[in-house]
């Protein structure tokens, strides 16, 4: 039989406020919780000798949204006054949006939540914009090896981060653009969505293909779907001519053209240009490393002496 003690409505532990949850009806506990962004706390406590609180345990709950986490927290064990608790006010963030009538200039828009960023932002200039738009500079974190700059709205128990890649040959040459976005749990770092730059602004590219004499809608979505944006389509028509030719009938050296004269044949010298997506399929014509640089793994093992010295020339990458 437990002890009748009427336990306070408030607790204060290293200078954070609890609400009172209810007794543990099997360890006899009188427990209280705060909910963060990231977390919620619970404070197992117990009156002493002289009948004062004290905390005899501190648990943090992470993952998902930190009332449905105290929620499951309750049913695990029997109660004892049990109170209500509320739930408090954090969001998801918003699905990212891309708009290409913003901006223009560079290429069109970026909305990340309550966020902007000029599309094909580099990463420096990514972390600065951000930093720009943030009331409180705590909520956004940048990684200066550089691999990523990451953003807690206020009040979200998600984050974003922005993830970049690198445009052109190499590092040196090339620059880091933004290229994934990640929508993440704030308190269990899981992974909830990832979405692509490319994928965010696919209606404009066929839109923008769509345009051409020789194309329609139907072949402009053919296009953006294996070769995902402007810069590889723009590749294709002078170093994929067979497949393009034998897969989709398409005059290889019309599109070369047609592209020029509408503006939007792009290589890696385009400021809104993107990565280009070397096709898998076409694995075998590149050395590993340049394999492990597009496809993040060596899919055709090679011998040494059988490597290209140059696979750029080979391929057609030379200008993109």
């Amino acid at each position: 039989m437990l002890e009748e003690v009427e336990a306070p409505t408030t607790f204060e532990h290293d200078n954070r406020e609890f609400q009172y949850l209810g007794q543990d009806a099997e360890q006899g506990y009188h427990q209280f919780y705060r909910f963060t962004p990231e977390q919620t706390e619970v404070l197992l406590t117990s009156y002493d000798s002289e009948d004062e609180l004290r905390v005899d345990d501190e648990l943090r709950i992470f993952q998902g949204h930190p009332y449905d986490r105290l929620n499951e927290f309750t049913y695990q064990r029997g109660w004892e006054d049990l109170q209500e608790f509320d739930r408090p006010g954090y969001h998801s963030i918003t699905e990212p949006e891309y708009r290409p009538d913003l901006n223009e200039g560079l290429g069109g828009t970026l909305f990340i939540d309550d966020y902007i960023l000029p599309f094909r932002s580099k990463f420096g200039d990514a972390a600065n914009i951000l930093k720009s738009q943030s009331e409180d500079d705590d909520s956004v974190f940048v990684d200066y090896r550089p691999d990523f700059v990451e953003v807690a709205p206020q009040d979200s128990w998600e984050k974003f981060r922005v993830l970049p890649k690198v445009r052109g040959h190499n590092e040196i040459t090339g620059s880091k653009i933004i290229d994934r976005i990640h929508v993440l749990d704030r308190g269990a770092e899981e992974l909830l969505e990832e979405h692509q730059v490319d994928e965010l602004a696919e209606d404009h590219f066929i839109e923008e293909l769509g345009q051409l004499e020789m194309m329609d809608e139907s072949m402009a979505e053919l296009l953006i779907d294996e070769y995902t944006n402007l810069r590889t389509v723009s590749w294709a028509a002078t170093s994929d001519v067979a497949h393009m030719e034998n897969t989709y009938d398409i005059d290889c050296h019309e599109l070369f053209e047609q592209l020029g004269e509408a503006g939007i044949y792009r290589n890696e010298q385009s400021p809104e240009a993107g990565v280009l997506h070397f096709p898998e399929r076409r694995a075998e014509d590149l050395s590993e490393s340049k394999q492990e640089k597009y496809f993040d793994e060596v899919l055709e093992p090679k011998d040494e002496e059988e490597n290209p010295e140059d696979d750029s020339k080979q391929s057609g990458l030379a200008d993109f």
